[in-house]
């Protein structure tokens, strides 16, 4: 099944996250064939909230260290993130 797609065959991990059920399905099943990051994404705006959401981001930090065997630092992180709003901004419009 993953062996026809060249992205999971060229991915050290699949980050996946937790916006709904079929994903979380998703995860589960693509995690028995590739090694799969999953973050817990919240769906409240409150003070708990933030806090799982920065320890899921803190997490997923340590996973890309793991893998990568690199030290990631904080500006890299943001020009990561850049990076990806960017290209988000030229799929919308």
């Amino acid at each position: 099944m993953l062996n026809a797609c060249g992205y999971t065959q060229s991915a050290d991990f699949i980050y996946g996250e937790t916006t709904c059920e079929a994903k979380k399905k998703t995860w589960e099943i693509l995690d028995k064939r590739h090694p799969v990051h999953v973050m817990q994404i919240p769906h409240k705006k409150d003070k708990k909230s933030m806090e799982l959401w920065g320890s899921e981001i803190m997490d997923f930090k340590t996973h890309i260290e793991e893998v990568t065997k690199q030290p990631l630092s904080t500006e890299q992180l943001r020009q990561g993130i850049d990076i990806v709003i960017k290209k988000e901004k030229l799929y919308v419009g």
